[in-house]
């Protein structure tokens, strides 16, 4: 008994030792091909989420500065896919085995050279950031000090930093891969920006995200709302007028008449000969395509119109040639000039509650504002959430995620 345990112990610190070699000889390919390890391993792949133990194998025996044997690669693959010949190496294994990670531990620069007195500083990094190893541990030959290359996460920022200081100071401490897991449900939306356009899709309470990028402030403009109505369905609810000096909806962009009365759609603009199409009903919106021109037979005032209720298009007349109206111009609808306008059931929600995506052209009256609108600088991450793979951003706050470490 105690000889098997001393020997799956020097199993494991081979298996380990082969790991850490695997994954700096990863890092140089990743530095040749100016590539990613996502990338490399959806090359093995074939763009697929998992790659057999053995294509694996043969994978990394092609790797120009790996040099492993067929059995210290065996030890190795039985750490990522069990024993078995026929075993799967999923991405999230790959990834989570050969990407490292280092956590600040108070705030450190961030420079462009491995060399320090050659370096110029391209930000502060703060205390609690992640940064993803790109190249390293070296160390530098001056100082002595080990350094590494990353990828802040939370910016993508790339540089040199240094794990310690000369007299001993930790800056950086190794840490698992970045996950959380969902506290409430929430949108996995498609931009860093909160547009209010519909999510990818919906995330459950308990689901898990890998954290690709961030979390970073989201620090909005300042914005001008209205509570409005469509005239298509009467659905009321809040739209962006205008964002950040771009124009989303405005008044003017088109012509629209509104009924006073009960008046006939017509199929032509004769009045003698045309065909009644239906009864446009009082209140109801139609947008000018043509005229308004008066009749030269009856004295009537006519134009030609697209109906917003149901898209018909027709003639109406407005103006009786005894002066009675039938219809006016109504100056204060506005139209969305954007290729989509969210509609949101409250004045402050920019980014969840859309009711409905309000497409461009589409018109809508003005109920309350406009009014300016100062958004909340909002906490966003990019992540992949592990039940299918899909890739969006969130809004993270200790109400919505917490961290979650895999067993």
């Amino acid at each position: 008994n105690g000889l098997i345990k001393a020997v799956s112990a020097s199993a494991l610190k081979v298996a380990e030792a082969v790991l850490r070699k695997t994954q700096l000889a990863l890092r140089q390919e990743v530095l040749k091909r100016e590539s990613s390890l996502e990338a490399l391993f959806s090359e093995v792949a074939q763009g697929t989420d998992s790659v057999s133990r053995k294509e694996l194998a043969r994978w990394l025996g092609g790797l120009e500065d790996l040099k492993l044997s067929s059995e210290q690669v065996a030890l190795m693959l039985d750490r990522l896919a069990g024993s078995a010949e026929e075993g799967m190496v999923s991405r999230w294994t790959f990834l989570r085995k050969f990407q490292q990670f280092y956590e600040c531990q108070k705030n450190i620069a961030l420079t462009n050279d491995l060399v320090i007195t050659n370096s110029k500083p391209i930000r502060m990094l703060q205390a609690e950031e992640v940064i993803e190893v790109l190249q390293g541990p070296e160390s530098e030959k001056k100082s002595g000090i080990e350094r590494i290359r990353g990828r802040a996460m939370r910016d993508n920022t790339l540089g040199w930093v240094s794990l310690s200081g000369n007299q001993g100071s930790v800056f950086l401490k190794e840490r698992p891969k970045p996950f959380v897991s969902c506290l409430v449900d929430m949108p996995l939306e498609k931009s860093f920006q909160t547009t209010g356009e519909p999510p990818t899709r919906s995330l459950k309470t308990d689901e898990v995200l890998e954290i690709l990028e961030g979390p970073r402030q989201d620090v909005r403009e300042s914005v001008s709302r209205a509570r409005v109505k469509t005239l298509k369905d009467s659905l009321t609810g809040w739209v962006t007028l205008s964002s950040g000096g771009q124009v989303q909806a405005q008044a003017g962009q088109q012509r629209f008449w509104c009924c006073k009365t009960g008046v006939a759609i017509t199929d032509g603009p004769n009045i003698k000969v045309c065909k009644v199409l239906r009864k446009l009903e009082v209140g109801e919106v139609v947008r000018l395509l043509e005229g308004p021109e008066i009749d030269k037979d009856s004295g009537v005032t006519r134009l030609k119109a697209l109906c917003i209720k149901d898209n018909l298009e027709g003639w109406v007349t407005t103006l009786g040639n005894a002066g009675t109206v039938y219809a006016e111009e109504k100056t204060d609808i506005y139209s969305v000039v954007c290729e989509a306008l969210p509609l949101q059931k409250a004045f402050v929600d920019l980014s969840t509650g859309t009711l409905r995506m309000l497409q461009k052209d589409e018109a809508f009256e003005v109920l309350e504002g406009p009014k300016d609108f100062q958004p909340e600088p909002a906490e966003r991450m990019k992540g992949r959430a592990l039940a299918d793979g899909q890739v969006g951003w969130v809004t993270v706050t200790n109400k919505r995620v917490k961290r979650w470490y895999p067993s």
